[in-house]
């Protein structure tokens, strides 16, 4: 009974923040504790650093061209790119949800300015942009 409760609790939190229906049922998965395991694959939203120097304070992953970081990005990730003007021509033609933010200083800790690309082209999926000037 008080099982039932506290996923019931995680559930309804799950909703709240919006959390896909694959990962609430990561969330409220039951087991016994004994006996064979269970496997399920769930997405997960990651963040992800581009730098065109290719670093990026220490943080990982990090790309030196925003089309790599979404390659490689799973549906909901951030990729947060550092400040400047990338020769880039974005494409994003697989359904994921990314949000793209822009005008990040080289460590990461504060987003002060803008960053510049040539294009952005999505025939699939979706992209939400922060400080991201297209020219």
């Amino acid at each position: 009974m008080k099982m039932t409760k506290i996923l019931m609790l995680v559930c309804a939190i799950a909703l709240v923040l919006g959390i896909s229906s694959t990962t609430r049922a990561a969330l409220i998965s039951e087991g016994t504790g004994y006996g064979s395991d269970v496997s399920f694959a769930t997405s997960y939203a990651s963040t992800l650093y581009v730098c065109i120097s290719g670093y990026c304070a220490d943080k990982t992953p990090c790309y030196d061209s925003i089309q790599e970081a979404i390659d490689d990005a799973n549906t909901g990730a951030v990729i947060l790119i550092v400040q400047g003007t990338y020769d880039e021509s974005i494409v994003l033609d697989e359904s994921k949800a990314l949000t793209l933010q822009g005008g990040w200083d080289s460590t990461f800790t504060t987003q002060s300015s803008y960053t510049t690309v040539n294009s952005i082209t999505i025939s699939n999926g979706t992209v939400v942009v922060d400080r991201l000037v297209i020219q």
